[in-house]
């Protein structure tokens, strides 16, 4: 889950355009423009693949110019939940990650 409220539109939007290119195609992406909300699920994964991941968008931001890649990032609040602990199912994690408070 990212929370990035603190973004600009435009930089809300590369960065989804970033995750989505560095994820893989058994991930699923999900947005909300208006809350600046991202959510990616990478079933069949590690601590150290998100790590990784997060490697990929910072240095793809930073090609592209986008709000100096790391600064763009260091205004996001990411959350991994590992195998979805500690919810005891995906309605009650969908409903944290969605909430917008």
């Amino acid at each position: 889950r990212v929370d990035a409220a603190d973004v600009s539109a435009h930089e809300f939007a590369a960065l989804c355009d970033s995750v989505a290119a560095c994820s893989r195609d058994k991930d699923a992406l999900f947005s909300d423009p208006r809350t600046r909300r991202l959510v990616l699920l990478m079933p069949e994964s590690s601590a150290d693949q998100a790590q990784a991941l997060f490697a990929s968008v910072k240095a793809r931001l930073k090609q592209e110019g986008v709000g100096q890649g790391g600064s763009l990032l260091s205004k996001v609040s990411a959350i991994v939940v590992p195998n979805g602990n500690p919810f005891e199912n995906a309605e009650s994690f969908l409903g944290y990650v969605l909430d917008s408070e």
